[in-house]
């Protein structure tokens, strides 16, 4: 690393110091990777960003190490950075534990940092403590949204029943929250989730006064709509609304089909259900009639066989 870039992390301006740990990214050199470590705890925010997304880019043992005692630290601003380089790595199952800790950090930074990194390594571990927070109103609405958030990128997987129960209360509550991006992300986790208990939810949220939350609710539409949910979808064909540059028509479209696709599959399901218990029924029939006619046979019959002398 050359001196130059080494005064500029140590008393430069916020922008010397970004330029001088970018310049840093493509290094593989001990020095430059110490640097970077360091300039975690930058006071700077762009700087802290920029070292842990560089870090992020050459994961190795050596540099795991360095983010794990990171977050071991009683600087916030290490922690914060230190969990967004293993958030932007997406490799920090091993250090879960770790991350789960920060949850109850007193900085709403290093909550929010923490919260992302669990969502993007999906650690199922982190559930309990991310459906508290989704419940706690006391948290910024930043926090809860990175909650809702990561919930919504840790699933879909296998989890207890008695697991689900909690995770679909605090999407409904969530649901609930008077931030649209919360909204936006709880409706986006019920689709990821199929949550189909929340399905009449999507109703709702499809009327909702911000256009993100709408779009979210056509996307889980496609995942866990009913029949009930066609009309508003059907509106939607003639909207000109667009979000995130796509029209909500083709969504609209897309869901529709899927959620027909899914009610033909379950009527045809049925169908063969019937099918299959009318046939056993049958069997059972074909299976006993003979029976009870030779029982009869017998009974007619002389006992014994005189009659064959």
């Amino acid at each position: 690393m050359s001196a130059a870039r080494l005064r500029a992390l140590q008393g430069g301006n916020a922008r010397e110091k970004w330029q001088a740990v970018r310049a840093l990214r493509a290094a593989k050199d001990d020095d430059s990777r110490a640097a970077l470590v360091a300039a975690l705890g930058d006071e700077e925010a762009i700087v802290r960003w920029e070292a842990a997304t560089s870090l992020a880019r050459h994961m190795n043992p050596s540099v795991r190490q360095s983010l794990t005692e990171a977050l071991a630290s009683d600087d916030p601003r290490r922690q914060a950075a230190a969990a967004d380089a293993i958030g932007e790595a997406a490799c920090g199952r091993e250090i879960a534990p770790l991350l789960r800790g920060l949850l109850a950090s007193p900085s709403a930074a290093v909550r929010q940092a923490a919260t992302r990194a669990l969502g993007r390594v999906r650690d199922t571990g982190a559930l309990p403590g991310l459906l508290s927070m989704v419940r706690d109103s006391s948290l910024t609405a930043a926090v809860r949204h990175s909650a809702v958030e990561a919930l919504a990128q840790i699933g879909p997987q296998d989890i207890a029943q008695e697991a689900r129960h909690p995770l679909q209360d605090a999407l409904a509550a969530a649901f609930a929250d008077p931030c649209p991006p919360v909204r936006a992300a709880a409706v986006k986790a019920i689709g990821r989730w199929r949550c189909h208990d929340l399905a009449p939810l999507l109703a709702q949220a499809l009327h909702d006064s911000d256009i993100a939350v709408r779009w979210q609710a056509v996307r889980a539409a496609a995942r866990v709509g009913t029949m009930t949910q066609l009309p508003l979808l059907r509106r939607l064909l003639t909207a000109h609304e667009a979000a995130f540059g796509k029209p909500f028509a083709g969504s609209a479209v897309y869901a529709m089909l899927a959620i027909m696709g899914r009610e033909s599959a379950l009527r045809a399901k049925a169908a063969w259900l019937r099918l299959r218990q009318r046939v056993a029924r049958l069997r059972s029939t074909v299976v006993t009639a003979p029976s009870a006619v030779d029982a009869a046979d017998e009974g007619d019959s002389p006992a014994g066989s005189d009659d064959q002398t």
